[in-house]
């Protein structure tokens, strides 16, 4: 996974598998800001969890879903995350 590609992202709004929407507020080099649900509450995601799921896929490990992401990946807003792996094109 290029950084470059989550950076692109910056000030796009997103959905998650259940259409709720979040915006990806901005992309620093470690950090993925999020301003979640009606409230726009301020969550983050790290790069390094990123990373780490699109090596389990290039790995060949299945994620089938936020579910999957919580377990094998983190607990770290995966539903959010999910989105912005498909939004990427890194799962289906």
């Amino acid at each position: 996974m290029e950084w470059k590609h989550v950076e692109a992202l910056a000030g796009k709004t997103l959905q998650t598998t259940t259409e709720r929407p979040f915006v990806v507020e901005r992309v620093t080099p470690t950090t993925v800001y999020l301003l979640v649900g009606p409230r726009k509450r301020r969550e983050t995601i790290s790069r390094a969890n990123l990373e780490k799921a699109a090596e389990l896929l290039r790995a060949g490990k299945k994620l089938g879903g936020p579910s999957d992401y919580r377990l094998k990946v983190a607990d770290e807003r995966p539903a959010c995350a999910w989105a912005i792996l498909h939004e990427l094109s890194l799962v289906g």
